[in-house]
């Protein structure tokens, strides 16, 4: 279950979240959030040309074929409005909404997509679910947003019956599933839904039983 790190009192002060469906007008914009995710937050660990492979499979073509064949979802930010108080006055945790915040958090134009997550029922057995496609902005990584983002996809999960949910982490989510409870296994039937992909064999099993 996903609990509110304590870092994430800063974020919240400044932005008020929603997790939505992506759709089709969120393409190009989620291919940037992804590119520019990999070639930083995964360049550690991974040889330029691996990442210039993954890359290509986010661009914007492949961000729409992943909205037309799964539940994809974003979590967007936009500015928290003001309020007052009885006496007329702003509350004093709308101080935080500043515009060096906005700045910081990106959202002085307005909402912002911050990362997504996919969810697809297996074909062999739709009580398996597989997640794909979990970005979060190194910007705005550190706050809890890969934590909401995943609550909210095994929630999801729950309601399409799902009860036994599979992903494939890059070496640098590893330690981030483990925490959200997935444990290495290994795969004795290949799922055709989940095809050799560009991270070639530099990925690690993974799943949790939802209960």
């Amino acid at each position: 279950m996903y609990e509110r790190p304590t870092l994430v009192w800063c974020i919240i002060s400044v932005m008020d979240f929603i997790i939505r469906k992506v759709n089709r007008e969120d393409a190009s914009k989620i291919s940037r959030l992804i590119t520019h995710t990999l070639r930083t937050s995964n360049a550690a660990d991974y040889p330029v040309d691996v990442l210039d492979g993954i890359c290509l499979a986010y661009n914007e073509a492949g961000v729409m074929k992943i909205i037309e064949e799964r539940y994809f979802f974003c979590i967007e930010a936009k500015p928290k409005h003001k309020h007052r108080n009885d006496h007329g006055h702003e509350d004093k945790e709308e101080s935080y909404n500043s515009h060096e915040n906005l700045y910081k958090f990106g959202l002085e134009h307005g909402p912002q997509i911050l990362g997504t997550g996919a969810l697809a029922a297996s074909p062999l057995d739709s009580s398996i679910g597989w997640i794909t496609a979990v970005f979060v902005s190194p910007d705005h990584q550190g706050y809890g947003l890969g934590y909401a983002i995943m609550d909210y996809l095994e929630k999801e999960a729950i309601k399409h019956g799902i009860t036994s949910l599979k992903l494939k982490a890059s070496l640098t989510a590893y330690d981030f599933y483990k925490r959200m409870g997935y444990v290495d296994f290994v795969e004795t039937v290949a799922d055709p839904s989940q095809a050799a992909t560009a991270w070639k064999s530099n990925l690690y099993l993974m799943k949790k039983e939802l209960t």
